[in-house]
């Protein structure tokens, strides 16, 4: 169960920002800890957890928003409601040791598994994150040495962010805590995935280190899977339509059709994966091929757009909320074609 929906008092600008970044996660953590108490206070009622931990839970994730404390949270939820009493304390077990773990300052680096993330951690974020029944991805966790390898292009890529879109590299510091690396286990193109958000492990994104060769392309990666959090961010975790989520449409991002919800989200990451390449671009910090990859990619990212914004114009019956958070990209895309 997200929290209640919530009106920013941040900008939905399309440009940005560390500030907004901040004031955003600031805005959702303190939603996920009021509900996590609400939910733990139910529990120690009953005696089934003691009610002295309750504060320092709630303000563990308020303060810090580990994600696997509110990915435990979520399932701790999904447990109550399904009547599954064992697996419910489980996953209150779970979102209390990681409520009052500590929390590094910059995004750390894992894999999906439990000695690195928590007692059944694993699992949880294997379920958020591959939720689709209609297209299951098969994610594998890396060895050490892979891990190594994508934590070190990690720091390369934020250094150039930092260095090259200051604005950008401080609004993704500001929303990440996590960056879990696997890998597609499939051959097959519709199970394989580049990465992926869900707004139930918030401060987290999924990455298939495959999919990551060069700090540019992890750069732009990072700014994707941070603009799907921005637009879950100003949502609550809700829709930005109103279409049935059983409708289907042609994706710009994606091989299979997906609701037109997932159209919205791939064509606004579009736009601040375009955004990423131009600022890299007149930094002058690229190399020379990495310039003609931005270059190429650019305008590869500017039709993609285009294709989404059609089928978007064509089909989306945005929630006031939703129109209000996309259509600034609309227009960033609009200036730099003029």
């Amino acid at each position: 169960m997200p929290p209640a929906l919530l009106q920013p008092d941040s900008s939905l600008a399309f440009r940005p920002s560390a500030e907004r970044g901040t004031a955003l996660d600031a805005q959702i953590r303190d939603a996920f800890g009021d509900s996590v108490r609400r939910v733990l206070e139910t529990l120690a009622a009953q005696d089934l957890i003691d009610v002295q931990v309750v504060p320092h839970v709630a303000d563990g994730v308020r303060r810090h928003g580990p994600p696997g404390a509110i990915a435990a949270y979520a399932s701790l939820v999904d447990a109550i409601f399904a009547e599954r009493g064992g697996e419910a304390l489980d996953n209150a077990q779970a979102l209390v040791q990681a409520a009052l773990s500590p929390v590094a300052s910059t995004p750390r680096c894992v894999t999906l598994r439990d000695e690195l993330l928590g007692a059944g951690q694993a699992a949880r974020y294997q379920r958020l994150f591959d939720d689709d029944e209609d297209g299951p991805l098969a994610i594998e966790p890396l060895a050490d040495r892979d891990l190594e390898r994508a934590a070190r292009l990690t720091v390369e890529a934020l250094a150039l962010l930092d260095a090259g879109a200051p604005e950008l590299g401080g609004e993704i510091r500001a929303l990440l805590r996590e960056i879990i690396f696997a890998r597609s286990g499939s051959a097959r193109p519709a199970e394989r995935f580049n990465g992926a958000s869900v707004f139930l492990a918030w401060g987290a994104v999924l990455l298939n280190v495959d999919e990551m060769p060069d700090r540019l392309t992890m750069a732009e990666t990072l700014a994707h899977e941070t603009g799907h959090n921005l637009l879950s961010g100003f949502t609550g975790g809700r829709p930005l339509v109103e279409n049935d989520p059983a409708e289907r449409y042609d994706s710009p991002l994606r091989l299979d059709p997906r609701p037109m919800d997932g159209i919205v989200h791939a064509t606004y990451v579009l736009a601040r994966m375009h955004y990423c390449l131009e600022r890299l671009l007149q930094s002058g910090l690229l190399s020379d091929q990495e310039g003609v990859t931005a270059t190429a990619a650019i305008a590869q990212r500017r039709r993609a757009f285009g294709a989404g914004l059609d089928v978007v114009d064509r089909h989306a019956r945005f929630t006031p909320i939703g129109r209000a958070a996309f259509e600034p990209a609309r227009q960033y895309m609009a200036d730099v074609r003029a």
